[in-house]
């Protein structure tokens, strides 16, 4: 079962659940092994998806996203870089990605 964020989180947030943000994260996301994130809203700072993580982006990342290991898939807009270290990343053709690395 999923949990639904609206609010605004002020520190590092750490997903291993699977998280429906809608608010605003201003310390960047993590998420872990099991962790499952659809983003709605935005994340000010990095998102990181760790190896058996996943994000699903429709809203923007004012910062990099780094796949360590995970699957990420992009519909929204990423003002920062993509880093494709491992796992599986694909970027519909609508996204906006600032630059790649």
């Amino acid at each position: 079962m999923s949990r639904t964020e609206r609010g605004k989180i002020t520190e590092l947030l750490y997903v291993s659940d699977q998280l429906i943000l809608h608010g605003m994260a201003t310390a960047g996301v993590r998420v872990g092994p099991g962790g499952s994130l659809d983003l709605h809203g935005t994340v000010v700072g990095a998102l990181v998806v760790e190896e058996g993580g996943s994000a699903r982006i429709f809203g923007t990342v004012t910062g990099d996203v780094h796949n360590e290991g995970g699957t990420i898939a992009v519909f929204g807009v990423v003002d920062g870089r993509l880093i494709r270290s491992a796992g599986e990343t694909t970027v519909d053709p609508r996204a906006v990605i600032r630059s790649e690395g």
